[in-house]
């Protein structure tokens, strides 16, 4: 689980260099499939971090509610 967070955390770091160097050099400079790829890249990571959001609001959620029926 660690490492997932980790990782999808390293690849936010990524994405925004990748942002950064995406506005930094022109569209002219770059080939047009490397803007394709690198913009993909940064919508799958948009994704998997709202995926590791849900994941991680449903697991407090769900420690909450031991917490609750350990009260009970």
């Amino acid at each position: 689980m660690m490492d997932a967070i980790f990782s999808v955390f390293s690849e936010w770091i990524d994405s925004n260099q990748l942002i950064c160097s995406l506005i930094k050099t022109s569209p002219r400079e770059m080939l047009n499939d490397e803007i394709e790829r690198k913009k993909t890249r940064i919508i799958v990571l948009i994704i998997k971090s709202i995926i590791l959001y849900l994941h991680l609001t449903n697991l407090i959620s769900q420690n909450g509610n031991r917490k609750k029926e350990m009260m009970i």
